[in-house]
């Protein structure tokens, strides 16, 4: 029980991160040359489309983030790459799809900016379920039923 109460969380907080980030990677930094007095107002939006943007995000990640958390747990992956690596690669996929659906730029630089913003936001998504709850994939070094590996099981018959 406790186990899936860290990966709600740790999921729950990705997407947040995930969607500040992405909301705040709306603005390119043309924007920001053209107006640079409104930045501490386009913080201000960013933050305030975040909930928003962190619902899309949720609907949209569930399902890969669904599949790569099982095969961690399962496998006990905690290495902080692999959910780097993984969540960037989700990020860009959604790029793909919003692409497919029309809902980003169809060329110009901003495809390239867009692209990034949603790496981004798969980077950021990645780093913070890393730090909630993929540090800890597959209970704690320390559980008591948890197999021991070969070595610590040879070890043990020979010291008794």
């Amino acid at each position: 029980m406790r186990n899936w109460l860290r990966i709600w969380l740790g999921y729950v907080m990705a997407c947040i991160a995930a969607a500040v980030a992405l909301a705040g990677l709306a603005y390119t930094p043309r924007s920001f040359k053209q107006a640079p007095f409104k930045i501490l107002e386009t913080l201000t939006i960013s933050v305030g489309l975040a909930p928003y943007v962190a619902i899309g995000i949720a609907i949209v990640a569930f399902i890969p983030a669904l599949l790569v958390i099982r095969y961690a747990e399962t496998r006990r992956i905690r290495e902080w790459l692999f959910y780097l690596g993984v969540s960037t690669i989700t990020g860009l996929a959604s790029y793909v799809l919003a692409h497919l659906f029309g809902s980003v730029p169809a060329s110009g630089g901003a495809t390239a900016y867009a692209a990034l913003a949603f790496a981004g936001a798969g980077l950021t998504f990645g780093l913070v379920y890393w730090a909630f709850a993929g540090r800890l994939a597959g209970g704690s070094a320390f559980d008591p039923n948890r197999p021991l590996p070969e070595i610590a099981r040879n070890t043990r018959r020979t010291i008794r």
